[in-house]
C-alpha cells in the first residue's frame, strides 16, 4: 500500500531548503501544494511539513505558521490535510517549507504503538488478520488459530496415497519441511501427521506419517504448524515411548536366541506395547535400550549376548560376554537409535551358552531385565 494522508508512522528527512513554488498556496482549502523541488522528501509514507515558520531570512513568523500532512507526488504535495497545527491559510510563492518534529509527529507515533501495545510495552490488542513469515503471506489467520498453534494452509490438498498428499502446480517444499506438523480433515475425520519429506515435480508431493492413514477421499481444512506442540497434536516425545521389564522367572535356553517375554510396564502412554513387543505408531527414529541379566550359578560361560530385533530380525547386537570364566550372574546391554517404519515391531532376545538352560534374573524393580524405547523424530 502506498503512502496516504492517514499514515500514522511518518518518515522525516533533514531539511534541504524546500520552498513553495511560484504559485504558493492560494487559500486555506486547496489540497495540493507545488514545491520548487521535492528532492529528499520521503515518498513511501506521508510527510508532515511546516510552512512559513520562518521567512527566507530566518525570522520567525508565528502568525503565518501552518503544519500540513501530504503525500509527495513529483514536486507536489497532494491530498493535503490542512491546519494540522497552526492556522490553515494562503501562503506566498517561495515560502519556506521544513520538516520539524512536533506534537503531531509524536502523537501519531503513539497512536500507532498503542493500537497493539499496553503502557508497559507488552503486546495488547494484537490483530492477526495478515501474518507474514519468511516471505510466505498467510491470509485470514484468526487469533484463535494462532493461540492453538496452527496456520491455515491457504491452498488445496489432494490425496495421493495413504501417506501422501499433493498441492498442484506450485513448489511449496520450503513451506512443508521435514518435521512440520499437519492437521486436516479426511473422510470426515480429523487427522494429524508429521511431514517426512516434500518434493516438487510439477506438483508438490508431501510424504507424512501419522497414527491414522489417509484414505482416497477429499481433504478439507488443511493446517500446518512449526510449533513444538500445537493443540490436538500428539508430541511424539511425550506419547511414543515405553519402558517394560520381566518380573517373573523365564528360562534362557542353551545356545539359542530366546525372546524375552516382558510382562510389566513402567509406562506406555500410547498403548503401543503388547505381546512382548513395541509397535511403532509412526515412522521415525527411536532410541532403544535393553538390559538382560542371566543367573549362571557358577557355570562356565562360553557366550552371553542380547539383540534388539525389528519384525523378528536382529538389527543390533548388544555387549558380548565370554571367555570361559564362571560368574554367578552376568548381563548384556544393547542400545541404538533405529529408524522404524510405522507398524514395525521391536522385541529383544538373549543368547547364552553354558552347557545348560539358565534363568533370566528376576528383580521386581525392573532394573536388570528391561527394554525402553523413545521416539526422537522423523
Amino acid at each position: 500500500m502506498g503512502a496516504q494522508n492517514t499514515d500514522l508512522l511518518l518518515k522525516v528527512a533533514s531539511n534541504t531548503g524546500w520552498q513553495l513554488g511560484a504559485s504558493g498556496i492560494p487559500d486555506a482549502e486547496i489540497e495540493t501544494a507545488g514545491l520548487v523541488s521535492a528532492a529528499g522528501l520521503p515518498q513511501d509514507t506521508a510527510v508532515l511539513v511546516t510552512i512559513d515558520r520562518v521567512d527566507q531570512n530566518g525570522n520567525k513568523t508565528p502568525s503565518k505558521m501552518e503544519r500540513v500532512i501530504g503525500v509527495v507526488s513529483g514536486d507536489n504535495l497532494v491530498s493535503c490535510l490542512r491546519g494540522v497545527e497552526g492556522t490553515a491559510q494562503g501562503h506566498s510563492g517561495g515560502a519556506v517549507v521544513e520538516i520539524v518534529i512536533c506534537a503531531s509527529n509524536i502523537n501519531k507515533l503513539m497512536q500507532a504503538i498503542l493500537a497493539e501495545h499496553n503502557q508497559d510495552g507488552s503486546h495488547g490488542n494484537v490483530n492477526a488478520e495478515n501474518v507474514k513469515a519468511t516471505g510466505l503471506e498467510i491470509s485470514s489467520v484468526t487469533w484463535e488459530n494462532l493461540i492453538k498453534g496452527w496456520f491455515e494452509a491457504g491452498e488445496a490438498w489432494a490425496y495421493v496415497a495413504t501417506n501422501k498428499f499433493k498441492i498442484e502446480g506450485v513448489d511449496l517444499t520450503a513451506k512443508y519441511t521435514k518435521g512440520a506438523k499437519i492437521k486436516l480433515i479426511n473422510n470426515s475425520v480429523v487427522k494429524y501427521f508429521y511431514v517426512v519429506t516434500s518434493v516438487f515435480s510439477t506438483d508438490t508431493t508431501v510424504t507424512v506419517t501419522g497414527e491414522v492413514d489417509l484414505v482416497d477421499s477429499e481433504i478439507t481444512l488443511p493446517f500446518y504448524s512449526y510449533n513444538d506442540c500445537p493443540q490436538g497434536f500428539k508430541r511424539g516425545e511425550d506419547w511414543y515411548r515405553a519402558r517394560v521389564y520381566r518380573n517373573a522367572a523365564q528360562t534362557a535356553n542353551e545356545a539359542v536366541y530366546t525372546k524375552i517375554l516382558y510382562d510389566t510396564e513402567n509406562y506406555d502412554p500410547n498403548n503401543n506395547f503388547a505381546s512382548s513387543g513395541y509397535t511403532a505408531p509412526v515412522s521415525g527414529y527411536y532410541n532403544i535400550n535393553t538390559h538382560v541379566s542371566v543367573a549362571l550359578a557358577g557355570a562356565t560361560l562360553s557366550a552371553l549376548l542380547s539383540t534388539i530385533d525389528v519384525n523378528s530380525v536382529p538389527v543390533t547386537t548388544g555387549s558380548r560376554i565370554g571367555g570361559g570364566y564362571s560368574p554367578q550372574i552376568t548381563a548384556s546391554i544393547a542400545t541404538d537409535i533405529i529408524y522404524l517404519n510405522k507398524g514395525d515391531v521391536v522385541t529383544s532376545t538373549v543368547y547364552q551358552s553354558t552347557g545348560a538352560n539358565r534363568v533370566i534374573e528376576v528383580v521386581s524393580t525392573g532394573s536388570r531385565n528391561y527394554m525402553s524405547i523413545q521416539f526422537v523424530g522423523v
